[in-house]
């Protein structure tokens, strides 16, 4: 009986051991797992402040195109406002000339 009670033993320590063998097989692929995803949000995480980065650089760009072309428009203005006063001194210019040419 001490005999059949040892192999017991034994063999129930030999399934013990097995299957603590099976947990820390898992354990480690979970451990690779957490690394792989530790990893991968690294990289989500670098890519959108990357992409923050350039979204503010075109909100940049996109304000100073406004702030030209606001520029522009008014420089327009200014323009046909001139061109304006120039073609009413010319008008004025040739009633003078007109003026004198009758006398």
């Amino acid at each position: 009986k001490s005999v059949t009670s040892m192999n017991s033993v034994s063999e129930q320590v030999n399934q013990g051991v097995e299957l603590a063998e099976k947990a820390q097989a898992a354990m480690n692929e979970i451990v690779q797992a957490s690394e792989m995803s530790m990893q991968m949000a690294t990289s989500i995480a670098t890519a959108v402040e990357q992409q923050s980065l350039t979204t503010n650089e075109v909100s940049g760009n996109v304000e100073r195109m406004a702030m030209v072309s606001r520029e522009t428009k008014d420089a327009s203005t200014s323009m046909q406002q001139a061109a304006q006063e120039l073609a009413q001194l010319g008008t004025e210019l040739e009633k003078t000339i007109s003026w004198f040419a009758v006398i």
